[in-house]
């Protein structure tokens, strides 16, 4: 699953809370993933990234 957060401060603020929590991120398989966002598991093992592909600079734009 592939999350995309709508601005780069909700992507910030997610991997952010993501790591405070000690949810650490792995290494993807594909590298695109680990140059276009960060991978994470949850609880039953599933892969899920954060990317800010489609995020923008500011809810303005």
């Amino acid at each position: 699953m592939v999350l995309y957060p709508k601005t780069i401060l909700d992507y910030n603020d997610l991997i952010k809370k993501l790591l405070q929590h000690n949810i650490s991120s792995v290494n993807a398989i594909n590298p695109f993933w680990n140059e276009n966002g960060q991978m994470f598991l949850d609880p039953d093992g599933y892969r899920i990234v954060i990317s800010p592909l489609k995020a923008v600079i500011s809810e303005i734009e």
